[in-house]
C-alpha cells in the first residue's frame, strides 16, 4: 500500500480525499484515536504512520484534509520532511511553479517556534519548527471559502509537466 506520494487535491498514496471514515479505517485498520474539534469536524490519528485525517462537518464528514509527518512522504518525487523553510520555498518556487499564499509563525511558551507556509493554488500547508518541516497538510481544492471542488480525480507528477485530471476536465501544466 503507498501512504507517501503526495497528489495535491486529491491523495496521499492510496489515501483519497473526500473518502469516509470507514474507508479510512477499511484501509488502515483500528489502531487510532478520534476526537471531535471546537468547529465539529472529526478527526482520527494514526500515530504508528505518521498520519492523521480530518472529515469536515461541513462537508458530510468527507475526508477534507490529510496530515502527513512521514519522512518517506514526496511530493512530485521529493522527500520534504526535514528540510528548512528556505528550501521548501524554492520547491514551490521550482517545482509547484507557485508562489506562497501565506506564511507566518508563533513562538510558545517553551520558546519552540512553529512557522507555516500556505499554498492555495495546490491547497498545501507546510508546517515548521524551529526551520524544519514536519508535517504537509493537504485539503480539497475549495473554490471559494464555502463551495469545495471533489472533482480532482488525478494528479501526476512528471519532469516538466504536471497533469491534472478531473471529472470534467484535463489540464495539463507545463514547467
Amino acid at each position: 500500500m503507498d501512504l507517501d506520494e503526495i497528489r495535491p487535491h486529491h491523495s496521499v498514496g492510496d489515501l483519497v480525499l473526500g473518502w469516509s471514515e470507514s474507508q479510512v479505517i477499511k484501509t488502515l485498520g483500528d489502531n487510532y484515536s478520534r476526537e471531535i474539534d471546537e468547529w465539529g469536524d472529526l478527526s482520527i490519528e494514526y500515530e504508528s504512520i505518521g498520519m492523521s485525517f480530518t472529515f469536515f462537518e461541513s462537508e458530510e464528514f468527507r475526508l477534507g484534509r490529510i496530515s502527513v509527518e512521514r519522512s518517506t512522504a514526496s511530493l512530485c518525487g521529493e522527500r520534504l520532511i526535514g528540510r528548512s523553510k528556505e528550501e521548501i520555498k524554492k520547491f514551490i518556487a521550482k517545482i509547484l511553479r507557485s508562489t506562497v499564499s501565506e506564511e507566518d509563525g508563533v513562538e510558545h511558551e517553551n520558546g519552540l517556534i512553529q512557522e507555516w507556509i500556505d499554498v492555495d493554488s495546490h491547497s498545501l500547508m507546510y508546517w515548521f519548527h524551529d526551520d524544519a518541516l514536519y508535517l504537509i497538510d493537504i485539503s480539497c481544492e475549495w473554490l471559494d471559502d464555502e463551495v469545495s471542488n471533489w472533482g480532482v480525480l488525478e494528479i501526476l507528477c512528471q519532469s516538466t509537466k504536471l497533469y491534472v485530471r478531473g471529472l470534467n476536465y484535463d489540464r495539463e501544466i507545463q514547467f
